[in-house]
């Protein structure tokens, strides 16, 4: 069984890779330029492929996929499927490469091979198997939740466990928290190696002990998500709620207050009519203003507080 993996040059920043295994051709990364299009093209060639089965991107941001590149490279290696990060994109390079990774999939239904589109979430990673289930399966290990407050620790991690050799694919992840879920992994799956080496009941002990040390893991960065947003909550309060609410409540006070003021019948106010109608308008603001300025209590899913 032939394996490869390949890194190309871009000539800018960014990445670009391959990985054949098991008769599967897959790129990795939604970019293609002048420099990178001869060398993969290149690669199908050495590999015996006319196509690709597998678009693999691992995140939203332009130097993973470019939308002004991702219809070029959709329309030269014609992908079976593609997998996309899980998380909804907050640029226009993300809604560029959604809209046209929709086209070209409505486009394929018309095509003898047809194309499907996933999108890596939590809850995708959350109804596969385990790794250790899946013996030389591709198995992913992120996002198993989605960060409000770093699109980078969104990325799609992936174990490319086909082949003769296994290839990591991260992303842009950044937590130190994913980093140790990461270790794990490769203990536990070093020890499922050993298994045969080892007497039975000192296996399942350190199967046991290696599903603790995970649970402890993930307990631990389901609280950093919860700090997290706690914090994005309370920038989000304090940054917008609060001052729009204020804001509202101003005009509406104003509004109201200036019906104190009586009108001129048959001829122009007078100057200490005018002041006495300043000072009911001033009087009737206050008086408003304590009345609309109460406290507002902002209910948000497993959190209350009061702006």
């Amino acid at each position: 069984m032939v394996t490869r993996f390949r890194a190309y040059q871009l000539g800018t920043k960014g990445s670009s890779f391959s990985y054949f295994a098991n008769g599967r051709f897959t790129v990795i990364e939604g970019r293609l330029n002048a420099i990178n299009r001869k060398t993969l093209l290149a690669e199908m060639e050495i590999c015996g492929v006319t196509h690709a089965d597998d678009l693999h991107v691992t995140s939203w941001d332009a130097d993973h996929c470019a939308g002004s590149e991702l219809e070029s490279l959709l329309g030269l290696v014609r992908p079976s499927r593609i997998d996309c990060p899980g998380y909804v994109p907050h640029t226009v390079n993300g809604d560029t490469c959604l809209d046209i990774i929709e086209a070209y999939r409505h486009e394929m239904r018309f095509s003898n091979r047809g194309a499907s589109v996933r999108q890596i979430t939590p809850a995708f990673i959350a109804n596969r198997d385990y790794a250790r289930d899946l013996a030389f399966q591709d198995t992913y290990h992120n996002p198993v939740h989605l960060s409000a407050g770093c699109d980078n620790d969104n990325s799609t991690v992936k174990h490319f466990r086909r082949g003769d050799f296994n290839v990591l694919s991260l992303g842009d992840v950044e937590s130190t928290f994913i980093g140790a879920r990461l270790t794990y992994v490769h203990h536990a799956l070093s020890h499922l190696a050993a298994m045969a080496d080892h007497p039975y009941e000192e296996a399942v002990t350190n199967l046991v002990r290696g599903a603790a040390l995970e649970a402890r893991f993930l307990v631990e960065e389901r609280e950093r998500h919860r700090r997290e947003m706690d914090a994005w909550r309370a920038g989000f309060e304090h940054g917008f709620l609060r001052p729009y609410q204020r804001a509202c409540v101003d005009l509406i006070v104003d509004a109201e207050a200036v019906k104190a003021a009586r009108p001129a019948i048959g001829k122009p106010l007078s100057r200490r009519a005018r002041r006495r109608n300043r000072g009911r308008v001033r009087a009737a603001r206050l008086a408003l203003g304590r009345q609309c300025h109460q406290p507002i209590r902002w209910v948000w899913p497993g959190m209350q507080g009061e702006a």
